[in-house]
């Protein structure tokens, strides 16, 4: 059960961004001690809980396993993902329709406050 959870960690570890927070532990670190740790807690229990948590370890490894084969095509997806990193360097950032909205509304109360101020 420990070396299945560990693959599994070593499989989806590069997916996950590591928070930049002082005075946190790497957390990459802890969840590889996981699960060495959960052989010496798992080992007083009965067998049925660490093979239930091995048998549903080794189906989310062919889960995703299967996933990435078969369903995402990486390159597609790298290239849609630097398309739209040009096409926001050149055009800016989009805004929302409520973003749109305050900042009208905020021009409006601007040109209110300089008529006020005219008067």
């Amino acid at each position: 059960m420990a070396c299945s959870t560990l693959f599994y960690t070593i499989m989806n570890s590069g997916n996950m961004q590591q928070p930049q927070q002082p005075g946190m532990p790497n957390m990459k670190v802890i969840m590889y001690i996981f699960p060495v740790m959960m052989i010496f807690f798992f080992n007083n229990y009965s067998s049925g809980l660490s093979y239930y948590y091995f048998i549903s370890t080794l189906s989310s490894i062919a889960i995703m396993l299967m996933i990435k084969k078969f369903f995402v095509d990486e390159e597609k997806l790298k290239l849609k993902m630097a398309n739209r990193k040009e096409k926001t360097k050149t055009e800016g950032p989009k805004k929302s329709k409520f973003q749109q909205r305050l900042e009208e509304m905020q021009k409006k109360q601007q040109e209110q406050m300089k008529n006020r101020r005219k008067k």
